[in-house]
């Protein structure tokens, strides 16, 4: 079960299917609830994908015309049809009442927790005034933030008790509850307590060809020159962006470092270069050939992984963070830069102008660092794998239909599901709005290439696109 917002939720699914896709022991699909129906994603042999879409409208047959207007119904009769034995949710999106039909369908779930949206419906657990507020307890620390962060929200303040409650109902049937930092478990703990079934584990990553890190030492002719700092990744403001202008509006700090940016922000950092967005396959490529010296990821809130954090040591590109959540976490763990107790940009400046002054200490990191620890995809497959079957183990026995809802043509019904997907696919290319997408993606494709070929640069252009992300 996932979204299709795109970030490292989407990315890590993406893995998972790929590791599993071709393993005989199970047969994989992903499913996607949307406002208007369920996508379900069928991973066949030799690469093949069979799609649906089952809408909430969707009637069974002519004759008893059975109209699903929630996810809960309709969703048990996808898993009844597919004959489901394990679910494994990440994210609880447009997931409505589905927790009150799954335990007596008898499908065993699991969960991975990949922010922190089950503490809190803030999600990044950053509160009214853009502070990181740990996962507020108001019955025991006395807090009345929350009734702000609620309101934000347009909720009524005493939803939060009552959003925790749920998901503690939703957590503790969970066979598993998996998450791929030790420093989410803290925040996880503190409000729910703690759960037997929670697992720690590190996402996977595709095996890179090793880097060459000695191209980039500090040789002497190379110590005239600025510092290059890496901003990686779209950055907004619970990712520093606040922060980060602040460093780069410095004189001082201009002096001796320069500033490029792959990837994007809602409005424009000064004296940072934008050299455009990045894909997996392109990254690598990126980062070898502009041998950048030290990266800043400077989240203010709890990451609870950072797939940006797993690029930069693959590539063996040293970070500056705040010691706060998985980003610190991982950087003491690969042994790959430095960590700032003080989320401030004077205690930035100030770590920016020793490594200026001391920089064989940045040789140093690029080369001592851990970058073989790394979880790799194969792990990660052997993990899951175990755990699967563990929990799958004494609950395979055929999930039976419920009387109202057989279906006597099963084959017929999976293949409306099917042309209901492709029809859905053609009509939204038919509609303005693809259209303006397409044509405003083909727009910025001929901007680009002909600023490129002109060498155009742009400077300061408050009013310049800033990474669209068209899809």
């Amino acid at each position: 079960m996932n979204h299709n917002w795109g970030g490292g939720t989407e990315k890590h699914v993406e893995d998972l299917v790929k590791c599993f896709r071709e393993e005989d022991e199970f047969a994989i699909f992903l499913a996607k609830l949307t406002e208007d129906g369920i996508y379900i994603h069928e991973f066949l042999a030799n690469g093949v994908t069979q799609s649906y879409f089952f809408r909430y409208n969707l009637e069974i047959n002519p004759i008893s015309s059975l109209i699903f207007k929630e996810p809960n119904t309709l969703f048990r009769l996808v898993c009844n049809i597919f004959k489901i034995d394990l679910i494994h949710f990440h994210h609880f999106l447009h997931t409505g009442n589905l927790f009150s039909v799954i335990s007596p369908f008898e499908v065993p779930y699991v969960v991975t927790l990949h922010d922190y949206f089950s503490v809190c419906p803030t999600i990044n657990l950053l509160n009214t005034k853009g502070v990181f507020c740990g996962a507020c307890l108001p019955n025991s620390d006395q807090s009345d933030e929350y009734f702000g962060c609620m309101r934000k929200l347009k909720l009524a303040p005493k939803y939060l008790f009552e959003h925790r409650l749920l998901y503690l109902k939703v957590l503790k049937a969970s066979k598993r509850i998996f998450i791929p930092s030790i420093s989410m478990e803290n925040y996880i703990s503190k409000v729910f307590g703690s759960f037997p079934s929670l697992r720690v584990f590190e996402h996977g990553h595709e095996k890179l060809v090793k880097v060459d890190w000695t191209k980039s030492i500090f040789l002497p002719e190379k110590y005239g020159k600025k510092l290059k700092i890496l901003l990686l990744g779209n950055i907004t403001d619970h990712k520093g962006l606040k922060i980060l202008k602040g460093i780069c509006s410095e004189k001082k700090v201009l002096n001796f470092c320069e500033f490029e940016l792959w990837g994007s922000t809602p409005s424009r950092i000064p004296n940072v270069i934008y050299r455009g967005n990045y894909t997996q396959e392109t990254i690598h490529q990126i980062l070898t050939e502009n041998q950048y010296d030290i990266s800043l990821q400077l989240s203010i809130t709890a990451e609870s992984f950072s797939y940006t954090i797993s690029e930069l040591v693959q590539n063996r590109i040293p970070v500056i963070c705040f010691n706060l959540g998985a980003q610190a976490e991982r950087i003491l763990r690969y042994k790959a830069g430095w960590v700032i107790e003080s989320m401030d940009k004077n205690s930035l400046i100030l770590k920016l102008v020793e490594l200026n002054q001391k920089r064989d200490q940045i040789d140093y990191v690029k080369k001592t660092m851990d970058v073989e620890s790394l979880n790799s995809m194969a792990a990660m497959k052997s993990f899951y794998k175990k755990e699967y079957l563990e929990v799958m183990d004494g609950n395979l026995d055929e999930t039976k239909l419920d009387n109202d809802f057989k279906i006597s043509d099963v084959s017929g019904f999976l293949a409306s599901a099917s042309l209901e997907y492709k029809n859905k696919s053609s009509k939204f290319k038919s509609t303005l709005k693809f259209k303006i997408l397409d044509g405003l993606k083909t727009l910025l494709k001929l901007c680009y290439f002909s600023l490129k070929a002109i060498h155009l640069k742009i400077v300061n252009r408050k009013s310049f696109i800033k990474g669209f992300r068209i899809v």
